[in-house]
């Protein structure tokens, strides 16, 4: 759960800061600058839309979400793996 609120945090702070012109999710990566914004509209695109939109409850819209999931926590797991030393650093020095 930590990693997925880390991952949605990151994902909507991309999204902001490069609706406002700024870089996206990653500072210093002007390659990812549109990517919190593609991810979260697609990601609420596929995830809110299709149940919404049929009254079957079928196996593969539970299976959105769980992508959604997953890619959330591979986004903070690459932030906390680009930032590592200044988590570090952070918690070590006194």
């Amino acid at each position: 759960m930590p990693l997925t609120l880390l991952g949605l945090y990151l994902l909507i702070r991309g999204a902001w800061r490069w609706l406002r012109g700024k870089e996206g999710i990653f500072e210093g990566k002007a390659t990812y600058a549109g990517i919190g914004v593609a991810i979260l509209v697609v990601g609420a695109g596929t995830t809110a839309l299709p149940p919404l939109l049929t009254p079957l409850d079928w196996d593969r819209y539970y299976m959105y979400p769980v992508i959604f999931v997953s890619l959330s926590v591979a986004i903070s797991l690459g932030w906390i793996a680009s930032h590592w030393r200044q988590l570090v650093a952070l918690y070590t020095e006194s």
